[in-house]
């Protein structure tokens, strides 16, 4: 696959980015695959990759790294969008419970006997455990992201 590797290395000489690599990964499978099934026919192996690069190529190598490369971008952009608003949504749960706090301490420095009504007491730890969930699926989003 010495012929294939060459034209990737060609096609991407000046870019040594995670995102050119896997972009690198994705040509390669599609590419060797093609190269089997031009075996398969009868070519040689050598003339096999040149046919599927051939076909791949179309003569424009050009357009179809650009084009490949948006479309990466794009996936990486949507995930990008969901972690921005599930940040947000968090800071407001968070800016909930400290409204809830704080009512629940002013509600046990004006009791007379000192007392947080229970249902403050549930809505705070349901805002709790909401924002520990939120916080890890935030996490686990940014980790899978930088793979």
């Amino acid at each position: 696959m010495k012929i294939i590797d060459e034209y990737l290395n060609r096609l991407y000489k000046d870019d040594d980015s995670k995102e050119a690599e896997e972009i690198k990964e994705e040509i390669k499978e599609h590419l060797i695959t093609s190269s089997k099934e031009y075996i398969n026919q009868g070519y040689s192996e050598a003339e096999a990759q040149n046919k599927a690069i051939e076909q791949f190529d179309d003569g424009n190598d050009e357009n179809s790294s650009i084009e490949l490369r948006s479309i990466y971008t794009k996936k990486i952009d949507v995930r990008k969008e969901r972690v921005k608003k599930l940040a947000s949504i968090r800071l407001k749960m968070f800016n909930m419970f400290g409204w809830f706090f704080g009512a629940a301490c002013l509600s046990a420095a004006l009791s007379f006997y000192n007392i947080v009504p229970a249902w403050l007491i549930v809505v705070l730890a349901i805002l709790i455990i909401i924002l520990v969930i939120l916080s890890i699926v935030i996490f686990t989003l940014k980790i899978n992201m930088e793979k």
